[in-house]
């Protein structure tokens, strides 16, 4: 757990450590199927992304809907043992994707308002049910992953706050002389272009 959270606080890209996240928690809990979902608290609903056929699609679905919308709503650890026997289990996703759910451990990421931010769900555990000390364990694994992911939105958000500074300071300059208008943007997506072509890393 001390290492999984060391991981987690130094990743700030939010995407690559939500990724993190669910490969982590995939390890350790030894289970076949990873979701981790984000609350969306403006719309009301759960959100998350998933690869499928060479491209990332964002699936949505209602806040109560299903055992992640229901975790989402009443913040309680849910563990089930079979999962078709469970009534809010919704089972069109299996029969969409051809996969078979057995076992279901789901936990809510709680920040430090005791809001729910979102939720990771955990199917079918390799040698059987899940059990108390699994709970337990995802729990922590839960406390520790809703920090690194409030401390990535918030630099994410600072980052987005300074590159908007820059665009209008930028756009400012321009606009004092319309022979030099939209200069700063076209010398931007130059630079961008040119260290793409020569093989820079996005940062």
């Amino acid at each position: 757990l001390l290492g999984i959270s060391k991981a987690m606080i130094l990743e700030r890209n939010l995407d690559t450590l939500l990724d993190l996240i669910a490969k982590k928690t995939r390890e350790v809990m030894t289970a076949d199927r990873i979701s981790l979902f984000i609350v969306d608290h403006d719309a009301s609903e759960l959100w998350t992304h998933i690869a499928q056929d060479l491209e990332i699609k964002e699936i949505r679905l209602p806040v109560g809907k299903g055992i992640a919308g229901y975790v989402a709503k009443s913040g309680d650890i849910v563990n089930i043992a079979d999962a078709y026997k469970d009534p809010r289990f919704d089972q069109n996703s299996d029969k969409r994707t051809g996969y078979h759910t057995k076992t279901v451990l789901c936990a809510p990421l709680i920040n430090h308002e005791s809001k729910i931010i979102g939720v990771i769900q955990v199917l079918n555990k390799a040698d059987g049910i899940f059990t108390k000390y699994d709970e337990e364990l995802l729990a922590g694994l839960c406390a520790q992953a809703a920090v690194a992911i409030e401390n990535a939105s918030l630099y994410k958000e600072i980052e987005l706050s300074f590159k908007s500074m820059l665009k209008t300071m930028a756009a400012a300059l321009d606009a004092r002389d319309p022979i030099s208008a939209g200069h700063s943007e076209r010398v931007a997506k130059y630079a961008i272009a040119l260290a793409r072509a020569v093989g820079f890393s996005e940062e």
